[in-house]
């Protein structure tokens, strides 16, 4: 079972490209330097993670881990949910788009007031 601590120093793993270095790792956990240094041994210890010179990365056990405790849906996004009667046909990569003035911003554009109607 992996601990709460530990879980927060896999996900600082897990966020950053490959490694990362074992100073980054620890402020981004913003856990205490005593703490945060139990858990990088207490990880190395069972090989969720691996130390490289000054670098800390995933092993594939510890991806593994993290994935498990990632749940499958997170929640319920049904206001990202477009309604039918909203949608409208896929417009071509050919196909010409005129925005409407009013949505376009005065300064970029140099439109006055009288222009936009």
């Amino acid at each position: 079972m992996i601990s709460k601590i530990d879980r927060a120093v896999l996900n600082v793993l897990i966020k950053s490209s490959g490694d990362i270095d074992t100073f980054t790792a620890y402020r981004r956990s913003r856990l205490s330097l005593s703490e945060f240094g139990k858990c990088v041994e207490r990880l190395k210890a069972s090989e969720y993670i691996v130390e490289n010179g000054y670098n800390l990365s995933l092993s594939d056990k510890g991806y593994k881990a993290v994935s498990r405790s990632l749940p499958d849906e997170v929640g319920d996004y049904s206001w990202k949910k477009i309604p039918v009667h909203m949608r409208s046909n896929k417009m071509s990569v050919d196909e010409g788009y005129i925005p409407s003035k009013q949505l376009l911003d005065r300064r970029t554009f140099n439109l006055n007031k009288n222009e936009v109607n």
